[in-house]
């Protein structure tokens, strides 16, 4: 046998079944494996097990072989441990559904309901395909992380459906989000495209977003957006409530939908091709730059501010020496 066939053989993934509604412990396994050779690992679980539970090794598979998928009541934490993965699986009650500490995760087809956090990442990479944060005060919480979620659902939130923080990097696709708000902070991103977001998102502390639709209803942001010390990119976005850009911020808005924009503190603006249904207010030296777009109300500018217009069209224009009427 060539040694390449017999590191294939070594490394090929062992199933394990842990059905705990016959008295199997799934907390009992996972530390079983601990010791174990470093070769993929995967428990077919069946029925509720009881957690928290927790995993520290690398290359473990979590399946859930019901119909409705197996449940683990407490949650999961993964400490420090590399391709992970969890499959249709339920995870409710307990503090935190998912915990990912120094660790990468990959989750598909799973529930995470009644927690207060719904996931927790915390130095670590999390993944979520076609997964479901209900219940819980927070959806999810990043810290120095990378987060991901692609044809999900964060809903019934109480507090933030994403909060991101120190450095992370949020990213949805196909999502959608019904919460009290995003908050996005300290150096942080959020990108989401084709998404359905409900909540106002708060932009903070040298941070960055990037929201973006297409051509037809294939996304929405219904609530404001607030920006201090921050970034805003809106492409092809409906947004139904207010732009605010404040503390020299930017935004930059291209074939987008907008309500209401208010600017101040320095900030600036870049529209093309956008329409604003409102009044576009402009205070406190900022600026804004419309080219090929409308203003259905006023376009005003306060206390040094200005507007510069290439091809725009406003209702009316209030003390913009930049922007004849």
């Amino acid at each position: 046998m060539s040694p390449a066939l017999l590191a294939s053989l070594l490394l090929a993934p062992a199933t394990l079944g842990v059905d705990c509604s016959r008295g199997g412990d799934l907390a009992r396994v996972l530390r079983s494996l601990q010791d174990t050779p470093p070769q993929p690992v995967v428990l077919e679980i069946a029925g509720t097990c009881t957690g928290p539970v927790e995993v520290v090794r690398d290359g473990v598979t979590l399946r859930g072989v019901d119909s409705g998928g197996a449940a683990i009541v407490g949650g999961i934490a993964v400490r420090g441990a590399h391709q992970v993965r969890l499959q249709n699986l339920r995870l409710f009650e307990g503090r935190v559904g998912l915990a990912a500490l120094g660790a990468e995760v990959t989750v598909e087809g799973c529930d995470l309901a009644r927690t207060d956090i719904a996931v927790d990442a915390e130095d670590a990479t999390v993944t979520l395909t076609q997964t479901t944060l209900r219940e819980a005060r927070n959806g999810i919480r990043a810290r120095r992380s990378r987060a991901a979620l692609s044809f999900g659902t964060i809903r019934d939130v109480s507090d933030e459906g994403v909060l991101a923080t120190e450095l992370s990097q949020v990213t949805l696709f196909r999502a959608q989000v019904s919460s009290d708000g995003l908050a996005i902070e300290s150096s942080a991103s959020l990108s989401a495209l084709h998404c359905t977001l409900e909540g106002d998102i708060h932009v903070g502390a040298y941070s960055r977003i990037s929201l973006a639709g297409a051509s037809g209803p294939t996304a929405v942001l219904r609530g404001d957006v607030v920006a201090s010390h921050g970034e805003i990119f809106l492409f092809r976005l409906p947004i139904q409530g207010t732009v605010r850009v404040r503390d020299a911020s930017l935004l930059t808005a291209v074939e987008a939908d907008l309500d209401e924009v208010r600017l101040d503190g320095d900030s600036h603006a870049r529209f093309t091709s956008a329409r604003v249904a409102g009044d576009l207010l402009a205070e406190d030296f900022s600026t804004a730059r419309l080219t090929s777009t409308s203003v259905g109300g006023i376009l005003a500018c306060r206390s040094g501010a200005d507007a510069v217009c290439e091809q725009a069209v406003a209702g009316s224009v209030s003390a913009c020496p930049s922007c004849a009427p």
